[in-house]
C-alpha cells in the first residue's frame, strides 16, 4: 500500500528523462509509487532508458538514498498519446492493478523535486480550512472566509510551485457570505 502515487507522462527523452528520475527516486516520500508514464518518440531508444533506470534505481537503492517502500513502474504506450493522455492511461492501469492511494500527483518530466515535496503539496487537503490566494476565476479575494474542505464533495486540487493552498474543483460554486 502506498500513501502517495506520482504519475509522470514523458515522451522518454534521454536529456530529460534520466536526471528527473534520479531527483524523483531520491526525494520521493515513504510509500510512494513513481509510475512514469512512457509514450515515446523512438520507441528502441525508450526501451534502453527504461533499462537504464532500472540500472538508476538498484544503484540508488544500495547507496541508500532510496526511502522505504518507493518503488517506480513504467507503463507503456507504443507511441505518443499526449501529456493528458498518458497520465489518463497511467491511472487507467494502475487502478486495475491496485488500491490509488489517497493522495495522486501529476508531474511533468523536467522537474527537480526537493525533499519532501510530497508531504508539503499535500499538507494543504489536511488542512480544516480552504485557504487561497487571489483568484479571479473562482472569485475568491486573499482574506476571504475560508470553507471547510471536508464539507466539500471532492479533495481535487491543483497546486503550483508558487502555491499557498489548495484549489478545490468545486471552488466555482464557492459564494462569499459577506464576512
Amino acid at each position: 500500500m502506498y500513501d502517495y502515487l506520482v504519475i509522470v507522462p514523458t515522451v522518454v527523452s534521454k536529456d530529460i528523462i534520466l536526471s528527473a528520475f534520479v531527483s524523483f527516486i531520491r526525494n520521493a516520500d515513504e510509500n510512494t509509487l513513481l509510475a512514469f508514464s512512457f509514450n515515446p518518440i523512438d520507441f528502441p531508444e525508450a526501451e534502453k532508458i527504461a533499462s537504464a533506470l532500472e540500472n538508476i534505481y538498484q544503484a540508488e537503492i544500495s547507496l541508500s538514498r532510496v526511502k522505504k517502500n518507493v518503488d517506480y513502474k513504467i507503463i507503456w504506450s507504443d507511441k505518443p498519446i499526449g501529456f493528458s493522455g498518458a497520465i489518463n492511461k497511467a491511472y487507467s492501469v494502475l487502478k486495475n492493478e491496485m488500491e490509488l492511494p489517497e493522495y495522486i500527483i501529476c508531474c511533468q518530466d523536467d522537474i527537480r523535486v526537493a525533499n519532501n515535496w510530497q508531504s508539503r503539496l499535500c499538507n494543504h487537503f489536511k488542512n480544516p480550512k480552504l485557504t487561497s490566494r487571489s483568484n479571479a476565476s473562482f472569485n475568491l479575494v486573499q482574506g476571504s472566509p475560508a470553507r471547510p474542505i471536508e464539507g466539500l464533495d471532492d479533495k481535487i486540487g491543483v497546486i503550483v510551485p508558487r502555491t499557498n493552498g489548495a484549489y478545490n474543483a468545486v471552488l466555482d460554486t464557492f459564494e462569499s457570505d459577506g464576512e
